[in-house]
This record gives structure tokens, C-alpha cells and sequence, in this order.
């Protein structure tokens, strides 16, 4: 049966980025791709032919590698390229820093600095980048490589478990947040009224429920017969 489906879906057996060797990373996407756009000056040249001089023209270019590899691409962007990483365009455009979008590996690495230094030089930025990286990518980095991306994995594997009860707390911690909103809008409500009654020189009308008690039967009348007259 698995022959079956190698042979009619080849598709199907390499579902995420396939690294410079051609191997699967099982926790990258194009996410955690090092991409970034920039600008390049490109000669045209029909037009600097027919000039008779160098023409250049500015055109929009992206570069795309996978993190800890040593192969990469550049190449004019494309529409594609812009769909398939609309934050880093989004940034490109607004002229701000196209940063990797991930968890700084500060979390993992809190007292280690030169590791983070070291994996930043090949473009590893992220847990996220780090916990995808393939063989190629590991032999780069050298010792200690296989360490770290089983400590990104595992840390990648405690979020999603972890997740749920995050989600929890947060929505815990906003009810709260409305809460107490809610008793300071009413304690300001009630600071309003109390001046504006302060002003008026009358006292604050508040809200109180009361029983109300029949009179006493005149003496010597059976209290069963009071109410009947």
C-alpha cells in the first residue's frame, strides 16, 4: 500500500521546507525562513544600449535561505514572495527592521551568550529557526549543535502543552481586568452623584428595601378581626 502511494502521491511525502541536502525539516515553515527584501540597482540593457551609457533601474529583490545553511537565494521578488512573507514586506515597505518573527533565543540560552552569537552569525535567530534546522545545518554550527536544537524541539513540544493553560490564564487574568474596570467606572459613578448631591445640599438617596408592618389592633379587639373591617 505504501508503494501505491509513493508512486500516484509523491506530494505527499515531504509535507514542510526540505533543506539545501534535500532534507525534511519537520519544524520548519516558511516562517521560519531567513528572508528579507532590498533594493538593487539593475542595468537595463536595452535602454542602456540605446543611450549609449550605463541605465540602471531600482528594482525590489529578496533573499531567502534556510537558517544554519549555507546555501541561499536572491533573486527579483515576485508577487508570490510578497504573499508568502507579507510581514517582512509590510516592513520592507514601511522602511523598518525586517526581524524574524519567533521566540528570541534568549529564552533558552539566558546565560549563554556566545551560543546566541554564534547561531546568529548563520542566520538562526529564533527558537523556532533553531528547533527546524537539518543535518547540514547542525555540522555547520559543530559541537553541541545536536544539544541545542533537541533543547529548541523540546521547548517547541512544552509550548504546545502548555499552551491551553496559557490561553486559560489569559482569558482568566482579562475577566479580571474587566472586573475591576467595572468597580472603578461604579465608585467613580457613586464619587459623581455623591458631589453633585453635595452641591444641591441634599443628602444621597440610597436604595434600601423595607418591610412595612400593619398598626397594632385597637386594645381589646382579637387580631384575627383587624384586618377585616
Amino acid at each position: 500500500m505504501s508503494g501505491f502511494v509513493n508512486n500516484f502521491f509523491p506530494q505527499m511525502q515531504q509535507i514542510g521546507p526540505v533543506g539545501a541536502s534535500g532534507a525534511y525539516v519537520p519544524y520548519g515553515d516558511d516562517r521560519s525562513m531567513a528572508v528579507w527584501f532590498f533594493p538593487k540597482a539593475v542595468q537595463m540593457g536595452a535602454a542602456s544600449e540605446e543611450a549609449g551609457r550605463p541605465i540602471f533601474e531600482d528594482r525590489h529583490f529578496v533573499h531567502i535561505q534556510q537558517p544554519g545553511e549555507r546555501d541561499f537565494v536572491e533573486r527579483e521578488a515576485t508577487g508570490s514572495d510578497k504573499m508568502r512573507w507579507p510581514e517582512k514586506w509590510a516592513a520592507y515597505e514601511q522602511q523598518r527592521d525586517q526581524a524574524e518573527t519567533g521566540t528570541p533565543l534568549q529564552v533558552l540560552f539566558p546565560a549563554e551568550p556566545s551560543i546566541i552569537e554564534t547561531l546568529k552569525l548563520l542566520r538562526v535567530q529564533t527558537v523556532e529557526q533553531l528547533a527546524g534546522l537539518g543535518e547540514p545545518a547542525m555540522a555547520r554550527i559543530g559541537m553541541g549543535a545536536r544539544g541545542y536544537v533537541e533543547r529548541a524541539r523540546r521547548f517547541m513540544e512544552e509550548s504546545k502543552l502548555a499552551a491551553p493553560f496559557s490561553k486559560m490564564q489569559g482569558e482568566l487574568e482579562a475577566e479580571r481586568a474587566r472586573t475591576e474596570a467595572l468597580s472603578t467606572q461604579l465608585q467613580q459613578a457613586l464619587a459623581r452623584i455623591d458631589a453633585l448631591e453635595a452641591a444641591d445640599g441634599a443628602p444621597r438617596r440610597r436604595l434600601t428595601l423595607q418591610h412595612e408592618e400593619a398598626p397594632p389592633p385597637p386594645l381589646g379587639e382579637n387580631p384575627r378581626n383587624a384586618g377585616r373591617r
